[in-house]
């Protein structure tokens, strides 16, 4: 659901007890490796003042525009963001001399990110957050290309945590490293398409702005390239002190990038797949290459869960097993609708993205999981009228049974489940229900059923729409490095490991003890999970 509008006052509140939640490890990591600085006059003071200020516009034309805008099928903002940041740090990479450009990345701040919608407040929300890409100079255009889609998809949820670990966090240690560190000195912003509203007469024009800021404040940053599309143009300004920054210096590194985003606009074109449009799998242009004709139609490609992993390893050194083979059947006594029922089947297919996924096993690299638009249940009808006792009826269950776990699921061909319904009488009939484990837990199951029944039975405009398994697989792959790691490390900290007086390896029998906790210590261990 929407956040809810507030005031000021609650988008204080909101915004201080996330100060306090933020994890400052990240942006920590990210300051300790500093940031290169673009080379300044001997004499300069940098980053100079406001009246000083010197703006160098460029532009695209309008057919360079549209190709920008329009380049490749997932096309949209943060495309043409990444795009623009991947070129820019070619371009500024030889004039600070170093493989890693950091950039500051502006942002308006108003996403409802702490569940406050600010949208219609008037007030100063913006969010600033570093950037940073390796590899500027090394990197193939696609490859940098990549790295930068990643980049920001990393950034998108937390992109509003920088300014709250360093003025408002809990840390004062964190805040005066923070502090001492600083933002790097080149700034970035994209503003998007500015164009005449089509619900009015008036619009906005930055570029028509003067005067906004008084010449004798001190400059944010050392330079500030800001680019819009006004008018069917891109418009890249460059905004620094010439008596900081060399204006030749300026305008190479401006023409460089130009001729970057020329050169990956061609690359864009010209490759079939680009790995940057699925940047939470984390694979190199030539990984995605090798790829592209195993996920030829797949919506999302990303990583795994860990379990995930787990299994996947397991499957692939032991192609035989059946070990994570599952099978669930039952008996229906009663009408039953068939094509009601297997449209009840497909349409879970449907609904729940998890179920229509495919994994590949990559030598030398980390596996991936891809997740087709559309997949069809495979679905096959058996006629067992002919077994009139129960026991032949379970003769031929077992047989089916065993007949379908020596047919192992191909884990790079989805969907990795199939429905058997065996017809025993005119109102009789059982259905076996395969999938390998590796695509839902044993939590999914009741969730699966209650569902399905639900759609049989009509009621499915009741449901409440389906989470997207790839939003999971997405907070996964941008938890902060070591976060996990520390924080149980700081809770089981002080904790013996547990350890069971068992006897000597060897022959064993399986045993079977249950214990009923008190109502306050189930009540604890609730709490504690939570």
């Amino acid at each position: 659901p929407p956040a809810p509008a507030a005031s000021l006052a609650h988008w204080h509140r909101a915004a201080s007890a996330a100060a306090l939640a933020a994890d400052p490890a990240p942006w920590l990591a990210l300051a300790a490796r500093g940031f290169a600085a673009l080379p300044t006059r001997s004499d300069a003071v940098a980053p100079g003042s406001e009246a000083d200020t010197r703006v160098d516009t460029w532009r695209l034309s309008p057919a360079q525009t549209t190709r920008l805008l329009d380049s490749g099928p997932a096309g949209g903002r943060s495309r043409t963001q990444a795009i623009l940041i991947a070129s820019l740090c070619a371009a500024l990479a030889p004039a600070l001399d170093s493989e890693r450009v950091a950039l500051t990345l502006e942002h308006h701040g108003r996403d409802g990110e702490h569940g406050v919608d600010v949208s219609a407040l008037v007030g100063w929300f913006t969010a600033l957050s570093p950037i940073v890409l390796d590899d500027c100079l090394r990197d193939a255009p696609l490859d940098l290309l990549a790295r930068a889609a990643h980049a920001l998809a990393s950034l998108a949820p937390r992109r509003h945590e920088y300014g709250l670990v360093r003025w408002l966090g809990a840390s004062q240690d964190a805040r005066q490293r923070l502090d001492a560190a600083g933002l790097p000195e080149i700034s970035f912003n994209f503003l998007g398409v500015i164009g005449r509203p089509a619900n009015g007469t008036f619009a906005l024009r930055p570029d028509l702005i003067a005067g906004e800021r008084d010449g004798a404040n001190r400059r944010s940053f050392t330079l500030d390239v800001v680019a819009s599309v006004i008018d069917g143009e891109l418009r890249m300004d460059w905004r620094y002190s010439p008596k900081v920054l060399d204006p030749q210096h300026m305008r190479d590194a401006a023409q460089r990038w130009i001729a970057r985003l020329d050169a990956l606009l061609d690359a864009i074109a010209a490759a079939p797949r680009l790995a940057a449009d699925h940047p939470l799998a984390r694979l190199a242009q030539h990984e995605m290459d090798e790829l592209a004709p195993a996920i030829a139609d797949a919506a999302i490609v990303a990583s795994l869960t860990p379990l995930q992993e787990g299994m996947l390893f397991e499957a692939s050194a032991h192609h035989a097993s059946t070990a994570f083979h599952e099978q669930i059947t039952a008996a229906v006594d009663g009408p039953l609708d068939l094509p009601r029922f297997v449209a009840a089947w497909q349409t879970m297919l449907e609904r729940h993205d998890a179920l229509r996924a495919g994994f590949v096993a990559r030598a030398g690299g980390r596996p991936i999981q891809f997740v087709g638009a559309q997949a069809a249940l495979p679905v096959t009808r058996l006629d067992w009228s002919d077994a009139s006792t129960p026991a032949e009826q379970d003769a031929r269950l077992a047989q089916w049974l065993r007949d379908d776990a020596a047919q192992p699921f191909d884990l790079s061909h989805p969907p990795l489940m199939r429905l058997a319904i065996a017809t025993l009488g005119p109102q009789r009939h059982r259905w076996l229900w395969s999938f390998h484990h590796i695509l839902l837990d044993g939590w999914s199951i009741p969730v699966f059923f209650r569902e399905l029944i639900a759609i049989y039975a009509g009621r499915d405009a009741a449901l409440p729409a389906p989470r997207r398994f790839a939003d999971h697989l997405a907070w996964l792959a941008l938890r902060a490095p070591g976060t996990a790691h520390e924080a149980w490390r700081a809770r089981l900290a002080g904790l013996a490991p547990a350890r069971l007086a068992a006897p000597a390896r060897g022959p064993a029998r399986h045993a079977r003890r249950d214990v009923t906790l008190t109502r306050a210590a189930s009540g604890a261990i609730e709490q504690l999970a939570r």
